[in-house]
């Protein structure tokens, strides 16, 4: 009976769980912007006045919950912020969770890989529609609100609706799940080729 030594075992295991430790980051950056008003939005917007920010994370816009805030104005002067829930957000999320699920349960590597590397391309695409229709939905919002304002020259309300780094985290943690098992189905592929 043959024994594997103690460290080729830890190799085997180690990319598994790195990937689904990046899935599982990308789950943690979900909580963090993906789309926010600037702080000189003129007059303010929503519920802030001029100076503070309004923050929408992924979860935010997935669940359709009320925005992060800073500078609030006197309630009886609120502005609507309110985004309604993003569906396909809530999809991104999903897919997102079964990568993650799949990742840790599923045993035979070559299908793991091939069904990650799968979900994280099309998670990053829906992710990313997501996020520009999400943003779409705050400029119209901050366009009504900035109707009757003056502007600086050049700017328009779009310069003042930006993506958060909570999006451009969780596409580089898919975005290396990807590539790597890319990567690793290519130098397979070639292998059992004989290349």
């Amino acid at each position: 009976m043959t024994t594997v030594p103690p460290n080729t075992a830890r190799l085997r295991v180690r990319p598994r769980w790195l990937r689904s430790g990046l899935l599982g980051l990308g789950l943690v950056f979900f909580g963090l912007p993906f789309t926010l008003v600037s702080c000189e939005t003129p007059g303010g917007f929503g519920h802030t006045r001029q100076g503070g920010t309004t923050e929408w994370t992924g979860y935010d816009l997935a669940t359709g919950s009320e925005p992060n805030r800073s500078n609030l104005r006197p309630p009886g002067e609120f502005l609507t912020d309110v985004v309604p829930a993003q569906p396909l957000m809530a999809a991104a999320l999903a897919l997102l969770i079964i990568a993650v699920v799949c990742s840790l349960a599923m045993s035979r590597p070559q299908a793991r890989r091939c069904v990650s590397a799968a979900l994280a391309g099309v998670t990053a695409a829906v992710l990313t529609a997501a996020t520009l229709l999400a943003r779409f939905e705050v400029i119209e919002l901050v366009t009504d609100q900035l109707s009757d304002r003056t502007l600086p020259d050049g700017r328009t309300p779009e310069s003042y609706v930006s993506i958060g780094g909570g999006y451009t985290l969780t596409m580089l943690t898919l975005a290396t799940v990807l590539v790597a098992d890319l990567y690793w189905w290519l130098r397979h592929r070639r292998t059992r080729r004989g290349v």
